[in-house]
């Protein structure tokens, strides 16, 4: 029986590197929309009904290389150069070795007809895309001891009690279910790594067919766009404002959320404070700050009142109660 357009004795080109890379594949320089763009329709109005909520506050993380570090892979493909045909034969790639690829002009040494194929069946990105590998990678991982990324103590915490896990979000260059991320935090529930489950609708994969031909950044963006409005529905007790938190491992995501929220957000929503957060442990770019507090149009370094560093990393969860 074929599966995602695969031949059953396909045997698969695993490229194990982050999925924070997942905007380089495509190469090239990109242009930041800086709030401009949209959803389809129909997607949008999925989208408002997944990101109800009754909070006044949403704490939304990027999965990989943030919450968590796992080897999902990409797909290589050989292609016969004389009949443009898939021949199945495979091979093993590791991180260091992508990057070499990369390179390389995308040319595998040795081995220059495999390809990376970002569209149409096979796919490259089958791995990211099949429900079922969310949770065998989470499983994998775990059993490793790999798991854990950067962000993942500001993870527990805001699953630490309900009136936290209704504020949690996760939002993904992946193009997996919310089923499927749903199963592999359930999984770390049963392992006793956080001590409640977020709403299923609430976790969020930018990469699958709902946002073909939206760049990753930008559907990132779009979907907080759809969080912030979510949350200023709700009743706010005086003196407190809104707050929506995006913390992300990859610069390119992180800047696209920055200058949408400054160009747009804040104007439309001048009673939330957005916060973003660079979460990688790689410099940050020439003439960029790790972490911005925006509010009313006004952007600023956030306070040492209103978070905590922990060794290399930022600690989202004391972002929360930032005045």
């Amino acid at each position: 029986m074929q599966r995602n357009g695969l031949h059953p004795t396909t045997r698969i080109l695993v490229l194990s590197i982050s999925i924070g890379m997942l905007s380089l594949v495509s190469g090239g320089d990109r242009t930041f929309a800086g709030g401009e763009g949209e959803l389809p329709p129909t997607v949008r109005m999925m989208l408002k009904s997944k990101l109800r909520t009754r909070s006044t506050r949403a704490r939304v993380f990027d999965w990989d290389e943030n919450i968590a570090n796992m080897d999902s892979g990409f797909v290589l493909y050989e292609i016969d150069p004389a009949t443009g045909k898939y021949t199945g034969a495979t091979k093993t790639l590791y991180a260091a070795e992508y990057v070499k690829f990369k390179k390389n002009g995308r040319v595998l040494d040795g081995f220059p007809n495999y390809k990376f194929i970002g569209k149409g069946e096979p796919n490259s990105y089958v791995n990211l895309q099949t429900d079922s590998m969310f949770i065998t990678d989470i499983r994998a991982a775990y059993e490793k001891g790999t798991l854990k990324g950067p962000s993942w103590e500001a993870f527990r915490s805001a699953l630490s009690t309900p009136e936290n896990a209704a504020e949690f979000y996760i939002l993904t260059a992946r193009g997996q279910s919310s089923d499927a991320y749903y199963a592999g935090l359930k999984f770390l529930h049963e392992k006793g790594e956080i001590a409640y489950l977020p709403p299923i609708g609430h976790l969020i994969g930018v990469g699958g067919a709902d946002f073909a031909g939206i760049e990753t950044a930008v559907a990132k963006r779009l979907t907080l766009e759809l969080i912030a409005e979510s949350v200023e529905q709700n009743p706010l007790p005086v003196g407190e404002h809104f707050v929506v938190e995006f913390s992300d491992d990859y610069w390119s995501n992180i800047l696209e959320m920055r200058q949408g929220i400054q160009s747009k957000l804040t104007a439309k929503h001048p009673n939330i404070a957005f916060y973003t957060l660079f979460t990688s442990p790689e410099p940050v770019p020439e003439g960029g700050v790790r972490d911005l507090s925006t509010r009313n149009g006004t952007s600023r370094r956030v306070q040492d009142s209103e978070y905590r560093e922990i060794p290399g990393r930022i600690d989202c969860k004391h972002l929360l109660g930032a005045a």
